[in-house]
């Protein structure tokens, strides 16, 4: 009856340890998405996230584009980041401008941490001169933020292993979101800026002040044909080498780097990190990509190879997945094309 009685004892005891773990565990989880509660989902494939990247690439090809992606970061850990989104452009000939819609969802933690943006773009074509050509676009959104708090272990669970008795009530937080942006361009050369979250909404569950950080951006890169630095160099094939600078709140973060097409194949590497400034130096990833590109479809999958002090941490980078269908409305356009990687609609 003794044995039997400290057996009962070590299950109880080790069932406290359980809960403690998952306690543990849960708080890790937090921690991890604590610091990107103000900031928006990242995409490193971002020339194919149009929509996302600036709403004046909104109606960018001939005729009509669809878009999907899928991002899953920090694999190795339960409960990581998971986005997905689709969108829908197209351009109208008539009235020189382009329209879009975006899906945007974000999930994150064991409180099943969820943001959710849906919107709209419109983009106006300016051809400027002969050469050149600018696209200023804006993008109003609707954000929902929800959070299940029945799946967060609480203080006095770990100490009795019950039900906890707190009363928290998530009341989803909706809110509209407002962004502008501006693209110049001529046949080799792109420049842009982008500024979104113009309102900087409350987007905070308990009633205080958690404001969605203001967002800007400023991208830029040329296309080079191969053909015409070498006759080496089978027809088809082009380099983009690309730059994005982006910064919100205290946070900055720089990629740069090139594609590579050599028709109907893609390739591509880009450096993600701060190696200038001080207060925020440091190198993040290593971005690897490769796809197709046939005719109206695009596909290419890219890898976040961890190369910052989080290497050892086991989350497993990142995977990302884009697909680009173009519906050609087969009309001569007067516009200028765009040279950016996923935004021209001839070549």
């Amino acid at each position: 009856m003794v044995k039997l009685l400290k057996n009962l004892a070590m299950l109880h005891y080790y069932d406290k340890i359980r809960i403690c773990i998952k306690g543990l565990i849960v708080l890790l989880l937090l921690s991890l998405v604590q610091p990107a509660k103000a900031q928006d989902p990242q995409f490193s494939q971002f020339y194919a996230t149009s929509l996302y990247l600036a709403p004046s690439l909104a109606g960018s090809t001939n005729g009509s584009r669809v878009t999907m992606n899928y991002r899953n970061q920090w694999p190795f850990i339960a409960n990581g980041f998971n986005s997905y989104m689709v969108s829908v452009d197209h351009f109208f000939e008539k009235l020189n401008s382009g329209v879009g819609i975006m899906a945007l969802r974000e999930t994150a933690g064991s409180g099943n941490l969820s943001s959710t943006y849906i919107g709209a773009a419109y983009a106006y074509n300016v051809n400027i001169n002969r050469n050149w050509s600018m696209r200023p676009g804006l993008f109003m959104s609707y954000l929902q933020r929800n959070i299940d708090f029945s799946r967060l272990v609480f203080n006095d669970q770990l100490n009795s292993g019950v039900s906890t008795i707190e009363a928290l009530e998530a009341p989803r937080v909706n809110k509209l979101d407002f962004s502008a942006s501006t693209i110049f361009f001529n046949n080799n050369v792109w420049f842009g800026t982008t500024f979104k979250h113009m309102t900087s909404p409350n987007i905070s569950f308990l009633g205080d002040e958690m404001n969605l950080d203001r967002y800007f951006s400023f991208y830029a890169g040329s296309k080079v044909k191969l053909q015409r630095i070498s006759a080496s160099f089978p027809r088809g094939q082009y380099i983009y080498p690309n730059i994005q600078f982006k910064w919100q709140g205290v946070y900055k973060q720089l990629d740069a780097g090139v594609y590579w097409e050599i028709n109907p194949l893609l390739f591509g590497i880009r450096y993600r990190g701060i190696p200038v400034f001080k207060e925020n130096a440091g190198s993040d990833a290593l971005i690897f990509l490769a796809g197709f590109r046939q005719e109206r479809l695009t596909m290419s999958y890219s890898y976040d190879l961890t190369i910052s002090k989080l290497l050892g941490a086991g989350g497993g980078g990142a995977h990302e997945v884009a697909m680009i269908y173009n519906f050609s409305a087969n009309v001569k356009s007067r516009r200028k094309p765009m040279p950016c990687p996923n935004c021209n609609y001839d070549d």
